[in-house]
């Protein structure tokens, strides 16, 4: 199976990490503290390494045996998130369910039936 440069060969660990030592070392010092936060914010523009700090963010935070701040990549934890991830069709946005229900809540909005069942007696029209 065909994989992407990008994925195939990008850095498991923070210390594999190039061009990015402050947020790495920011980010590994956390782990091996556990002061994390509740939520980071990865910004910046193509190809400045966010998706993978946040993946080895990621790893690093619920692995089972970490080493000085990085994951250790061979529990189950750390393995589960490196592996690629098969897209499911959902049959409810495939055309099926979702649009009809859309379909149904403009009629139902527009026959004013959200207005009558929440008590809200409708202006009367001047003409």
């Amino acid at each position: 199976m065909y994989q992407a440069l990008y994925r195939k060969y990008r850095p498991k660990t923070f210390d594999d990490v190039v061009g990015q030592e402050h947020i790495t070392e920011t980010l590994k010092k956390q782990v091996e503290t556990g002061r994390l936060s509740h939520a980071y914010l990865f910004i910046g523009t193509r190809g400045t390494g966010k998706t993978t700090c946040a993946k080895i963010l990621a790893k690093a935070v619920n692995c089972e045996h970490p080493v000085n701040g990085n994951p250790c990549n061979q529990c189950a934890a750390c393995r589960g998130i490196d592996q690629p991830r098969r897209r499911r069709a959902c049959a409810a946005r495939r055309g099926g369910v979702l649009p009809r229900q859309r379909k149904q809540a403009r009629l139902y909005h527009r026959r004013g039936a959200h207005a009558q069942q929440l008590g809200v007696q409708r202006p009367a029209e001047n003409s």
